[in-house]
């Protein structure tokens, strides 16, 4: 999969190299025009090209979760809000566990593994007669599309997803150095020149389950959701985190309390429907909520 993943976490970095006493290379951010200066020396001769980050856009991602049967099915839709200054190129979603049946929007956009990184990405181009992919403007600023979505037998976590614009494709005046590449190269690496958002993707359940340390993950996902406004208020991100709290007293009582543990974690499961009808909780923090705390109940059914 052909990317230009360029970092710029550095307000202004300047990366130089140099090789012999006639060929030299540097990288340098300016933030004041949101561009990278390349500037290279061969056989005493200067050039300058410039690199444009596809990092100017301004991303949201929602995602909702379903079962079918033992698998989950994660489905995203996305948009560009319109202070956005390019077209979305790629958006992607890390799944530490396997996923299953990837789908994409249409046939503009291509899908594919960074295995390396267990991350998936759809990419919005399409490969012309000569073999090159071309961008396409599927999701313009101020715009949206639906239709991606993949299968995991893993719960629902939060996970990174990654995004990045349709910036211009870099093309030297001259051929560069390999001091150049080099340098390009220590800061082409994913996930740098992309802006991330938080959204949902698939974990490995834990086994054996550990039940006091997963319900602490499970409030953790309470905590990060009301950060993030998946959780829209107090009161309610309050009410979760009792009912954790009361459920982990439980099964850590001297002998365990199973049934009181029980009784906790099926008032979250019964509140998590309400909640969501009246918008107190998103698709992110019901998914979140109801499923994990599902795999605990059914664990704790099956030991009993």
């Amino acid at each position: 999969m052909n990317k230009r993943l360029v970092t710029f976490l550095a307000l202004f970095s300047v990366q130089t190299a140099i090789f012999a006493q006639e060929d030299t290379a540097s990288v340098t951010y300016i933030p004041s025009e949101d561009i990278y200066l390349l500037q290279y020396n061969l056989a005493g001769i200067s050039y300058i090209d410039t690199l444009v980050p596809a990092t100017r856009i301004d991303p949201v991602v929602e995602c909702s979760v379903t079962r079918e049967g033992e698998l989950y099915v994660f489905a995203y839709s996305v948009s560009l809000l319109s202070a956005s200054q390019q077209y979305l190129s790629s958006f992607m979603v890390s799944h530490p566990a396997p996923i299953v049946s990837p789908t994409k929007p249409n046939v503009r956009w291509s899908q594919g593994e960074f295995a390396q990184y267990k991350v998936w990405d759809w990419s919005n181009s399409l490969m012309d007669p000569s073999g090159l992919w071309t961008p396409t403007t599927d999701v313009a600023p101020g715009g949206n599309m639906g239709g991606f979505s993949f299968g995991s037998t893993g719960l629902p976590m939060i996970a990174n997803s990654y995004f990045e614009g349709n910036a211009p494709l870099l093309a030297f005046t001259a051929e560069p150095p390999q001091l150049l590449y080099d340098l390009l190269d220590t800061i082409d690496v994913f996930p740098h020149n992309t802006v991330v958002r938080r959204t949902l993707g698939p974990a490995n359940p834990p086994s054996p389950l550990n039940g006091l340390g997963f319900l602490d993950t499970i409030k953790s996902y309470i905590n990060e959701s009301r950060t993030l406004g998946w959780i829209t208020n107090d009161p309610t991100a309050n009410k979760y985190k009792r009912l954790i709290d009361s459920a982990k007293a439980g099964l850590a009582g001297n002998p365990p309390r199973r049934g009181m543990t029980k009784a906790k974690l099926d008032s979250v499961l019964v509140s998590v429907y309400p909640d969501t009808a009246a918008g107190t909780l998103t698709s992110e923090a019901y998914a979140l909520i109801r499923f994990n705390t599902e795999y605990v109940m059914k664990k704790l059914r099956e030991e009993d």
